[in-house]
């Protein structure tokens, strides 16, 4: 009797914590927070993308809105190409771009805007940050954040919904253990 008990709750725990984590997830990338920033990172999709564009565009009416003053754009040169071409199409000036060229993922990206802000600590000692992608991404975002000993003050989601979202998800559930096992764990962890 107490192993079916074990055996229930176990297997309750497994459906109720994807469901609850994708909540959060959904939650925490729908409620942006902004607020004056020095620098928006706009994080890249892996490919030139209507995702792409709709976060570039995000970026962009942020800073219209006097919301941040400087463009990060992280991803591979073709998606940095783009974004700088689209800013450039709505007149932002090219000092107001950095590009990341060797932004390959999310915690490269991240890891390259510390390092960015290090190197130019003069420019950028009290720099503010915020971060645009994709709902599904915010999540991930802040935790990568964190790992990095870097603080990210503000975020907002592109306004694109699509059905490749559910898929999204999903993965983004399988991506933020991943991150967290193979970059939190193993850095802070295993350095002790």
């Amino acid at each position: 009797m107490k192993l079916g008990k074990i055996l229930f709750l176990a297997g309750l725990l497994i459906l109720v914590w994807p469901v609850a984590h994708t909540g959060m997830v959904i939650y925490r990338g729908l409620d942006d927070h902004t607020g004056h920033a020095h620098i928006g990172v706009v994080f890249g999709t892996g490919a030139v993308s209507p995702r792409l564009e709709a976060r570039i565009s995000k970026a962009l009416a942020l800073y219209q809105a006097g919301k941040l003053n400087r463009f990060f754009l992280t991803g591979v040169r073709r998606e940095n190409r783009f974004m700088y071409d689209f800013l450039r199409k709505h007149q932002v000036p090219a000092d107001k771009i950095i590009f990341d060229h060797a932004g390959y993922n999310t915690y490269a990206s991240v890891k390259n805007l510390k390092k960015y802000l290090q190197e130019n600590q003069a420019e950028h000692s009290a720099s503010t940050i915020l971060a645009v992608s994709q709902y599904f991404h915010i999540l991930r975002i802040q935790m990568t954040f964190r790992l990095a000993d870097l603080k990210l003050d503000y975020h907002a989601h592109a306004d694109l919904f699509q059905w490749y979202d559910v898929y999204m998800l999903l993965r983004e559930f399988a991506a933020f253990y991943v991150y967290w096992f193979q970059y939190g764990w193993k850095e802070k962890v295993m350095s002790v």
